[in-house]
């Protein structure tokens, strides 16, 4: 299934990649190569992910070591991720951004 990353979301990826490289050098290519592993699995199976503290449309995965979570909603013919979501952030700042 094709997988689109929203606009506000591609964003905060960036912010945190930026973040980790400038804390330790490469840590941000490490950060990006879990949102690459995150984005191929919600790809492949999109519906075997959870939904995010109690959404009925919004499901979520984990970012391995990092303190972040990928957002996203499952369409009939794609997925669009909503947030990169830091752990340490408000629950729901990002939910405005859903249409």
């Amino acid at each position: 299934m094709k997988v689109i990353i929203e606009r506000a979301a591609s964003f905060e990826m960036v912010a945190a990649a930026q973040y980790y490289d400038e804390e330790q050098p490469g840590l941000g290519s490490d950060f990006l190569d879990k949102v690459d592993a995150a984005v191929d699995e919600i790809a492949a199976t999109p519906l075997r992910f959870g939904f995010y503290r109690g959404s009925k449309t919004i499901r979520s995965t984990r970012l391995g070591r990092f303190p972040h979570r990928l957002l996203f909603a499952v369409g009939s013919s794609r997925v669009s991720i909503v947030a990169v979501a830091h752990l340490h952030r408000h629950p729901d700042y990002w939910k405005h951004r859903l249409k």
